[in-house]
């Protein structure tokens, strides 16, 4: 749906949730798929639950009522909208009828711990975002343990407990009562993937079409989506997968999609990131996240990067819970300080030091520089010193890491306690 030419403050709306959110829902909401979508989103969804409707007519709405509920902008409402539907939270319907100026925003659950952790596009979303060691807090938290092995059911029957002898048979209509619509997951349409190209490439191979179902296909539409798989590559995973007896295994189909995008891009994962058009446009930081640390170090040295530049990001994007942003920040960040040098041990010095401060995007790194260049000035006093003897000053432990080059010009910038934050900042916009 385009929202720019569709949505206006005047546009009428309708919300539709004969759900009932519940408060693991909005555990779940809060820590699983707010990392996804965002706080500004998380909180639309909440408004739209908590939107009072008549329950035998629905009221309409107009858009500038959610405009002024939430103190947001029309882009802002349209980005938390796109954003929800594509996480599967919100699906939007538009009426049929000539002129009539409606949309139906219909709510749903957020799905399960056990459904979204087995979502291949969330749970790898959520990891890819959170990081490792924050994912695996996040699984903990909703792990619940098993029933013991050595245990069987008793329960009674409903027949066994009531009397059904006088029970007639009854056809009565029910009203359209209030129900559970839970997310089905990520809004992905399986007929993206071109499968009449794959059946093609599986000719004469032991994978029949027959063991192509509708969850089959699915799941191969996601995997296409999330490491950026052709026909061909999918065949070459899908050989490897595969079983004459059992057909497709998901779960070796899932690793071994992985093992392949690893292989064939040097161990660098797939950054899945959204996209808008104010997000590339007018957000710099969103900018910095959606630019790919190679591209960006090219960019840097007008010249492709060096085998050490690609060991560097390769570190950085597996080693480290940083996001393309905060690797782009670090990079021209100790570019700019050594005069076009970039030493591994030195930048993963400075990496360790920022993932020990909780430095996770680019506006964390900015912010972590700024911080240090607020510390230097604090402790500046009017008699110069040398940059090694400087009394009081506090320093990060990367600063007095020793690179191969530390007697040359470049590591000398690298401690300069005047550098100006602001210069720094024009210089990453830039982009030179």
């Amino acid at each position: 749906m385009n929202y720019n030419e569709q949505i206006k403050p005047n546009t009428e709306f309708m919300i539709y949730h004969p759900s009932e959110l519940n408060n693991g829902d909005i555990e779940r909401l809060n820590h699983l798929y707010l990392p996804i979508v965002g706080s500004e989103a998380i909180m639309t969804f909440l408004y739209f639950n908590h939107f009072k409707t008549d329950n035998e007519t629905l009221s309409i709405n107009l858009h500038h009522t959610l405009l002024d509920g939430l103190s947001t902008t029309l882009s802002k409402l349209q980005l938390s909208i796109e954003r929800l539907e594509a996480v599967g939270l919100v699906k939007t319907y538009q009426s049929t009828k000539e002129h009539d100026d409606l949309l139906i925003y219909a709510l749903q659950l957020p799905m399960s711990a056990a459904e979204f952790f087995n979502d291949t596009i969330l749970s790898f979303y959520l990891h890819r975002k959170v990081g490792k060691g924050a994912y695996k807090v996040l699984l903990e938290r909703f792990t619940y343990p098993k029933l013991p092995s050595n245990v069987v059911e008793i329960s009674k029957t409903f027949k066994e407990v009531f009397d059904t002898t006088d029970v007639e048979s009854v056809s009565m209509t029910s009203p359209n009562l209030r129900s559970q619509r839970v997310s089905q997951g990520v809004n992905i349409d399986p007929d993206d993937f071109d499968f009449d190209v794959l059946f093609t490439h599986l000719k004469g191979t032991k994978i029949d079409r027959s063991f192509f179902d509708k969850k089959s296909r699915l799941l191969i539409a996601q995997l296409s989506l999330l490491f950026k798989l052709n026909a061909y590559d999918m065949k070459l995973i899908l050989m490897d997968s595969t079983s004459t007896q059992f057909g497709i295994d998901a779960r070796k189909l899932k690793q071994n999609a992985r093992k392949y995008y690893q292989r064939e891009n040097k161990n660098r994962l797939p950054n899945v990131s959204g996209q808008s058009k104010e997000e590339t446009s007018d957000n710099y930081f969103d900018k910095l996240e959606m630019i790919n640390p190679l591209d960006r170090i090219a960019t840097v040295r007008q010249h492709a990067p060096h085998d050490e530049d690609l060991k560097i990001i390769t570190e950085l994007l597996t080693r480290f819970s940083f996001t393309h942003g905060a690797i782009n920040v670090l990079l021209e960040y100790v570019y700019q300080q050594l005069d076009g040098e970039l030493p591994y041990s030195y930048v993963i010095k400075i990496a360790s030091n920022w993932h020990e401060a909780g430095v996770t995007n680019a506006q964390d790194a900015l912010k972590e520089i700024q911080s240090f260049k607020e510390k230097q000035e604090k402790f500046k006093t009017s008699k110069t010193y040398s940059k090694k003897d400087r009394p009081g000053e506090v320093r990060p432990a990367w600063l007095d890491q020793q690179t191969d080059d530390n007697n040359t010009e470049g590591s000398q910038a690298s401690v300069d306690a005047d550098e100006e934050f602001d210069a720094l900042l024009n210089y990453f916009k830039k982009g030179e």
